[in-house]
Order: structure tokens, then sequence, then C-alpha cells
């Protein structure tokens, strides 16, 4: 199966005027704030489906392609959970081994704006979502969680409903987060600072995404969307735009042979 990344082209960076990636894709201007679109990362209504979680299958993982040029590049973080539900999550390494928090088997807190949380870490609005961190894009975005890799290759986020390496079903059988964004930046060899360091589009990936209507019981709300998928046998790069698309949760994956029960 082919990954779908999202990727900020020229185009959507005028078209969108967004700068993370995440959120700011799924959620472009002129979707408001209070028609949210959430990543879900499990339900058990769609057969225990997962995405992203702790100990979930390599297909599953949401992945953050760092380059051979690792020493200059950081990897920024922010969310907000759904609802004010306990969520926690935890950074691999292209190895396995965890990178944050730096304590192996102990699991970052998701905050959460019902708890009235503030911090690193934690994208407190829609605006701040499409903004991106404040490190790299100044004032308006939000406080990120900063990562220094130590190696080329593909990063992953897991997250979980507690502070285990175990998985653990939410207890209403839904789990997502609202407000997303990772940025892998070039340092340019220069510390943090508005200016310093420069925002490398195309590095949140993963096999399929999955997204959930905050609003479905209140009617849907459109969606304006665009995935890029790359293949990289022969380093193709397909674009899906979606526009004015209404639906309640879904998922989108490519495959080479479409849709069947066994297989990529």
């Amino acid at each position: 199966m082919n990954r779908i990344i999202f990727f900020l082209c020229c185009f959507l960076v005028l078209h969108l005027n967004s700068f993370g990636e995440g959120t700011a894709q799924w959620m472009p201007v002129g979707m408001t704030a209070g028609q949210e679109l959430s990543l879900m990362l499990y339900n058990v209504n769609d057969g225990n489906e997962r995405l992203g979680t702790t100990g979930c299958d390599p297909d599953e993982r949401i992945y953050i392609r760092v380059s051979d040029n690792f020493a200059t590049e950081v990897i920024y973080i922010g969310m907000n959970v759904f609802d004010n539900t306990t969520t926690h999550f935890r950074v691999m390494d292209p190895n396995g081994t965890q990178v944050y928090p730096p304590s192996p088997g102990t699991l970052q807190p998701v905050l959460s704006s019902g708890s009235g949380s503030t911090g690193e870490g934690f994208i407190a609005n829609l605006s701040e979502a499409r903004n991106g961190p404040q490190e790299v894009f100044g004032a308006g975005g939000f406080d990120a969680i900063s990562i220094s890799p130590t190696m080329a290759g593909d990063y992953y986020i897991e997250f979980n409903g507690v502070n285990s390496t175990t998985y653990t079903v939410p207890g209403f059988g839904r789990h997502q987060v609202s407000f997303f964004d990772v940025t892998v930046a070039n340092t340019n060899g220069l510390p943090e600072g508005l200016g310093n360091h420069t925002a490398i589009d195309g590095r949140l990936n993963a096999f399929q995404w999955a997204l959930y209507n905050l609003n479905q019981g209140l009617g849907f709300n459109n969606v304006d969307a665009e995935f890029f998928l790359y293949q990289s046998d022969d380093s193709l790069v397909i674009s899906v735009l979606w526009d004015q698309v209404k639906a309640g949760g879904w998922d989108i994956a490519f495959t080479r042979n479409g849709v069947q029960s066994t297989g990529t």
C-alpha cells in the first residue's frame, strides 16, 4: 500500500494560507471553528480499526520522515485532545526506541481545552493549528514540543488512552485528537527564533488516514482537503483534491489492487 502524505506545495500555501502539517490540511480556511474534523485513532464501530496507537501494525502508524541531514533538522509537535479525553503519546525513532518523552515506557499527556490546559505542545484553537509552531512561524502559532533527531529515517507517533505501552481502548469506544500538527524544520545551523528555522513540506505521512466529523449530528461539515500520494518505486506524485465533500467518519487510502479483503 502506498503512503498518503499531507504536503504543502506553493499552490496550497497561497490558497489555504497554512503552514504546518496536519489540521491545516484537513481544516483549511473556509471551514470554521465549531466545525472541526478530528484525527480518528480508534473506533469500535469500525471493526476496532486503529491509527497511530501504541503497538499498532507498521501500516497503521503515523510517520515523520527525517532526512540524511538529520543533524540540521528538528521535529515540532502540537495537539489538543478531543472532548477533554485522557490521551497520552510518545515518539519513537526508526529503530523503535522511544525518544520522547525521554524516560522509556512513560507517555506524555496530551493537553486539552476542556481541562484549561496551557503549555508546551498545546494547540489552543484552530487558528494556532493553521499557523503552525511559533518557533518557526512566530506570533499566532502554538508553543511546540521540539525533538532533535539522532538519525535519519521514519520516526512515528504512538497514542494511548492511558500512560502505558499497551493500548487501552477508551471507555466510550472512540479515540480521537481534535487539533494536530507536526512540522519538520531545517535549523539552518541556528537556535530557535523567528526566521531562523525553515519548515520542510511533506514530512508527515501514513499508509492511510482516518478523520471524523465532530458535527455529524448537526449536519456534516464540508471538507476541502488535498492529499498527495507518493509512489516510492517511480517517484510519482498524485494529487487528490476534495471539494465540498460531506462525510461523518472515513479513511482514505490508496492501493494498486483496489478494494479487497486481503493484501495491500
